[in-house]
């Protein structure tokens, strides 16, 4: 999953680590019924 999946690593690629953590925590503060998952391999 994630970057293993040709699209989302041609997404991701350009992004630190960090960038992609702050892009998450923004698209979740966001108001709707779309929900962030916590997996520990990104904490």
């Amino acid at each position: 999953m994630g970057r293993a999946n040709a699209i989302m690593a041609g997404m991701a690629k350009p992004f630190s680590h960090a960038e992609l953590k702050l892009l998450a925590n923004y698209i979740a503060s966001l108001p709707g019924d779309l929900k962030t998952v916590p997996e520990s391999r990104f904490r």
